[in-house]
């Protein structure tokens, strides 16, 4: 039999383990036993026993960020067997399957992070690099054969499709463009390591043709320049997360060895 007491320790045993790590991952299961509740609207719509004890649950719940994935009776007509998580999107499945008491038993497939939707490829143009004049021109022209081609009577439909073509075409053809990539490149990878990798790849493919000690040396030197331009980034970006790591992690061995065989 569920009483105050009980539930109020219970309630606040749930509130001390989140406060303990808010970032933390929680999944906290077992038999609750309150049938007052329904949990597919959650509300309290019997009373079996005293609005208090299921109301002090519904009260923890939206103080810790928590919520019940499980929405299907467990015993007869009544969800007593719940789940509380602070990380519902992780659950990929929650059914029940017949247990060996009077409980159905409460099967839940979780992931153990959340995925992460690859980027999307899309163009990108280098207006840097366009053709303006050439644009222009051409754009010009086009408007002016658009207007002498078509009528007012014309269909709407022909008119957007035959300024989306020419437009589309003229733009390509005088604005460069590239295709952005779908690989999810570390964050101390940016541009500058980018550019040091490119030329480096440059003066070693010089140095192999023309097989002069003057390029081995450029390719060398660029070498060096790439190594130290990796490792200044990637101690930048472990100093940033270590600013945001509790002090008890970030001054633990582990940690602190890691940072000194980069450093």
């Amino acid at each position: 039999m569920i009483n105050q007491g009980y539930m109020d320790g219970l309630s606040e045993a749930i509130s001390c383990l989140c406060k303990s790590d808010p970032k933390a991952a929680y999944w906290i299961a077992g038999d609750a036993n309150l049938p007052d509740i329904d949990w597919s609207i959650d509300q309290v719509t019997h009373h079996q026993y005293n609005l208090r004890i299921s109301d002090s649950l519904f009260d923890t719940l939206a103080k810790t960020g928590l919520e019940q994935v499980v929405d299907f009776p467990t015993r007869h007509d009544n969800t007593l067997d719940i789940v509380l998580t602070n990380r519902p999107s992780l659950v990929n499945r929650c059914e029940g399957a017949p247990g060996l008491s009077d409980h159905d038993i409460v099967l839940l497939d979780v992931n153990i992070q959340a995925n992460r939707t690859k980027p999307v490829q899309r163009k990108i143009h280098l207006w840097k690099r366009a053709d303006l004049d050439a644009l222009r021109c051409d754009a010009a022209e086009w408007a002016e054969d658009y207007v002498n081609k078509f009528t007012s009577s014309t269909d709407v439909d022909l008119l957007e499709c035959e300024m989306r073509t020419a437009l589309t075409h003229i733009l390509d053809t005088h604005v460069p463009s590239k295709m952005s990539t779908v690989r999810l490149n570390k964050s101390w990878f940016n541009t500058q390591t980018k550019r040091v990798i490119r030329r480096k790849a440059r003066a070693h493919k010089k140095a192999r043709h023309t097989n002069k000690q003057r390029d081995w040396e450029r390719f060398r030197r660029l070498r060096r320049r790439h190594r130290k331009s990796v490792d200044r980034h990637i101690i930048s970006t472990l100093q940033i997360l270590s600013a945001a790591i509790p002090a008890p992690t970030r001054d633990s061995v582990p940690w602190s060895n890691l940072l000194d065989a980069i450093s």
